[in-house]
């Protein structure tokens, strides 16, 4: 049996004093875009009454990705996610066309690697974090939960960044 692969966008709601009680209480910190898409719809737009429009895509959070137990993206691991997922799709796009890839998150020191390892396997590997797992599947996944987020930011603001979900079309047509 396949393990379950979870890929969870999550906002940042308060700011963190203690990376160990967000460990321990990470609901107290942030709010899933996925199991509580309504509140996350409300904090971004309360978001918007005090920013600047310009300013109101920079959103801090995390993309939170575990494989059974094992986390490869913990919640410690929080950035602007408006432009992480961003990142994450220009890692996909350049591992189709090297078989390898690289970033880092907009704002840490936090290194993303993308390597193949043989036609079915890829090594996902953030910071000292690794995942070996079937391609296709993984990519798939990713790509799905990128697409949940921006059709996310869409709902609660009005914005559609047209751009990556055209980009995150292609790269689905990509998968075999």
């Amino acid at each position: 049996m396949k393990e379950m692969l979870q890929i969870e966008s999550l906002l940042l709601k308060r700011n963190v004093e203690d990376l160990r009680d967000l460990a321990l209480n990470p609901d107290e910190y942030y709010i899933s875009i996925q199991d509580n898409r309504e509140d996350a719809k409300n904090l971004l737009k309360s978001l918007k009454k005090f920013r600047d429009e310009k300013d109101l895509f920079y959103v801090d959070g995390v993309i939170f990705i575990k494989i059974g137990w094992k986390v490869i993206i913990p919640y410690g691991f929080w950035d602007e996610i408006s432009s992480l997922w961003p990142y994450l799709i220009n890692l996909i796009e350049d591992y189709q066309n090297a078989g390898k890839a690289e970033c880092s998150f907009p704002n840490q020191p936090i290194t993303i690697e993308m390597s193949k390892l043989d036609s079915r396997f890829l090594l996902f590997s953030v910071d000292d974090n690794k995942l070996k797992i079937e391609e296709q599947y993984f990519i798939s996944i990713l790509l799905n939960a990128a697409e949940d987020y921006f059709t996310f930011l869409y709902e609660a603001i009005g914005e559609l960044d047209s751009f990556e979900m055209n980009r995150i079309n292609k790269l689905k047509a990509q998968i075999v």
